[in-house]
Parts: structure tokens; sequence; C-alpha cells
């Protein structure tokens, strides 16, 4: 299901689309676009396990002023996404299809959610303190498969990891190292990560003292 859907900037047209597996309690998604011109640009991806989405409506949930969205599948099944909480409609054009809602081992802190070094804003950060073996487990998925083999780490301006470890589905394929200064930093992995449909990223220490690692914007295309 494809359908238009709001854009909060100037010139710009929203678009998203609903899709799903065929079966039992199947998993599914939605893909919000940005239109631009004649260009089409996915800019956030929601991945939902065990859920099948089969419309979707833009609401004032928590009455700030922001839409809302709310996904509903049958009668009784609904999801809510608050605006500012777990997405914005602000969010860059990306090139990938990374669902933003991955999970993270240690949970992110608190205002630092995942969901924000997907936002194509670098002045927002995913955030997580580094848990045992001084490392962050990120699993992330894809599931129309990863496309290309470049992944790009955008580091904050604090608590910049040492290292990037990178698995396609359980299986270690790289493993980096990454700078101690902020920026972006764009990593070529091995090409069998393409098609992979579970991307596993393993952040490990922090240069400095710190005890959390912190990211400003993540991509793998």
């Amino acid at each position: 299901m494809f359908k238009k859907f709001p854009a909060e900037e100037q010139g710009v047209k929203g678009r998203v689309l609903l899709y799903g597996e065929q079966k039992k309690n199947g998993d599914g998604g939605i893909i919000y676009f940005k239109k631009l011109g004649d260009a089409v640009y996915p800019a956030w991806h929601w991945h939902l396990k065990g859920f099948v989405p089969e419309s979707i409506y833009a609401e004032e949930i928590n009455e700030d002023g922001l839409w809302d969205i709310r996904v509903t599948a049958g009668k009784q099944h609904t999801l809510t996404f608050t605006q500012g909480t777990d997405f914005t409609f602000d969010a860059k054009p990306r090139g990938d299809l990374l669902a933003l809602n991955g999970t993270v081992d240690p949970p992110a802190v608190p205002d630092h959610d995942l969901w924000r070094c997907f936002d194509g804003d670098s002045t927002t950060t995913w955030e997580t303190i580094l848990g045992e073996q001084n490392k962050v487990v990120l699993d992330l998925v894809a599931p129309f498969g990863v496309a290309e083999d470049v992944l790009i780490v955008e580091t904050a301006e604090d608590n910049q990891p040492k290292e990037v470890e990178a698995y396609a589905g359980d299986r270690k394929i790289d493993t980096f190292k990454l700078k101690d200064k902020a920026g972006k930093q764009i990593l070529r992995l091995s090409p069998s990560i393409k098609g992979a449909k579970n991307v596993r990223l393993v952040f490990k220490s922090s240069h400095g003292k710190s005890d959390r690692v912190a990211i400003a914007e993540l991509g793998l295309k």
C-alpha cells in the first residue's frame, strides 16, 4: 500500500509504503519517503515483528502540535508512534532501507534513542553506556537485503567508539578502528554483506575515559 502522507518542510511531499508477509503472524513494516521534485528518497523505516500494517494515519496524539502516527492491523491491533519520541518527520532522505528500530544491548540512554542516528541530523545522537567487555551490540534489520558494502559511521563530538565489528547475521565479516574525532567515517565492508537481512554492529570501548559511546549518524549502503 503506497499513499500520500504529510511532510513538514516547504516544497517536500510525503509518501508512505506499507508492506508485509502474507502469512499468519508475519512481519511487516512502514517506509516513509520524501518526494523532492521528481526524485523520491526513503527517510525512515520501521520493521514490525509479527505485525503486518493495513492502515496508517497521521494524527495529533499527545497534543504538542506535531503530527504523530497511528497504524492498524485488523480491528483490534494498533500501534502509535509519537513524533519527537519515536521519530521525526524532519528526517533527511537516506541512501538505505535499514530499519531505524533495531535492538541495542545495553539500551540507549534517555533522550538519545537509536532512531536519532537515523534522522539525518548530526547534532542529535544515539548514546549507550558500555556494557560487559566494554562493548555495545546493535542488531539491525534490512528486510530487503543490504544493497551495497559501505558502512558510514558519523561520530559525535564526544564518546567516540574505538572500534566496530560488522556481522552479516551471526557471521563476523570485518573489524575497523575508528578515529578519535567527530566526523563521517566511510568503511568498505566485505562484499559478503550484500543481501544480508540481519546486520550486527558491535562498538567497542570509547576514546578517552568515557563509559559510553555516541553515534551521530549511521548508514549502510
